[in-house]
């Protein structure tokens, strides 16, 4: 009688099923579906503010060597960016020439009323106060200038808009 009690405790302990892991199966896989298209644009607004924070700090360098006032002037309109001389010629950056274009489910827009245009002078400070922001996925990126020290800082805002 003893043994039918163990035999009977044990076939309740089986594990789960195959309906039961079924499941399961398709949960994990249909929140990974919803989970993996925002994850991929988020990483491709980081990617963009990377690109974008490498040509600014590239203009910044490349007016201190030149001893020319350097401009990288972003249009939100077209979403897009580039490095010029002050008389509006395009420099040839490290990567390419001419306009550099943002991934197209991104965007850019202006950040509280500052100049879209990036402009370094000689001594490797910014001649004004300038930013902009990447929108793209659920966080935000802003990239800005400090007039004084010309410093960059590029820097997330996480979450929903």
């Amino acid at each position: 009688m003893a043994r039918c009690r163990t035999l009977n405790h044990l076939d309740s302990q089986r594990g789960l099923g195959l309906a039961e892991f079924l499941v399961v199966a398709a949960i994990v896989i249909t929140m990974a579906a919803i989970a993996i298209p925002v994850m991929q644009q988020d990483d491709r607004a980081g990617s963009d503010m990377r690109r974008l924070l490498a040509d600014a700090v590239w203009a910044r360098s490349h007016a201190r060597t030149t001893w020319e006032t350097i401009n990288l002037r972003v249009d939100t309109k077209q979403n897009r960016w580039r490095c010029e001389t002050e008389a509006g010629e395009p420099l040839s950056t490290p990567g390419g020439t001419g306009w550099k274009e943002l991934h197209p489910q991104l965007s850019f827009a202006s950040n509280d009323g500052d100049p879209d245009t990036f402009s370094f002078l000689a001594s490797g400070r910014a001649s004004q106060s300038a930013s902009v922001l990447i929108l793209g996925g659920s966080n935000s990126w802003t990239l800005q200038v400090n007039p004084l020290s010309g410093k960059l800082n590029a820097k997330t805002e996480g979450g929903p808009r």
